[in-house]
């Protein structure tokens, strides 16, 4: 069952209108009149972003969400749960904020301490401390996902 939905997933998000990549993958297989074939980006794209280690912020904010407003909740299914509006903006703004992170801009970094695949630990060690697990400074705080999800106008007031 779990295949299926994240079958379901990776098919949603690849056909989607809003995806910009759409235009440029060729679904078909070996085929070079694309320059992304669907394997590459199923290899990539989809082992960071869908699997990868930030979801598992999202299922904080999530967390917290039921949390703070009183909500019993069953950890292990929480995402069976229907997620109120409110929760969504706060996921919104917490992705839009890890988009925004200086990071993801330095080419330096992309060169050096991104090259190669890095697994969810690597990515964790950052997101936790700041640096990379062999000590080089990527950013220069650890995330706050409270602060992540204010609005610009509360992160600006406070």
């Amino acid at each position: 069952m779990k295949r299926y939905v994240l079958d379901w997933v990776r098919n949603s998000i690849t056909t989607h209108s809003d995806n910009k990549l759409r235009d440029y993958i060729d679904y078909g297989g070996r085929g070079t009149e694309m320059p992304l074939s669907y394997s590459t980006v199923e290899k990539t794209f989809y082992s960071f972003f869908v699997y990868g280690n930030w979801l598992r912020y999202v299922r904080q904010i999530v967390q917290n969400h039921f949390i703070s407003t009183g909500a019993p909740i069953d950890e292990r299914k929480l995402f069976q749960y229907l997620i109120p509006e409110a929760c969504w903006e706060n996921i919104e703004k917490f992705v839009i904020a890890l988009h925004r992170l200086p990071l993801w801009i330095n080419r330096n970094l992309s060169l050096s301490v991104f090259g190669g695949k890095r697994n969810n630990d690597y990515w964790q060690s950052i997101f936790e401390s700041g640096q990379a697990p062999d000590g080089t400074e990527v950013m220069a705080y650890r995330i706050n996902t409270m602060e992540m999800i204010k609005s610009e106008q509360e992160s600006s007031e406070s």
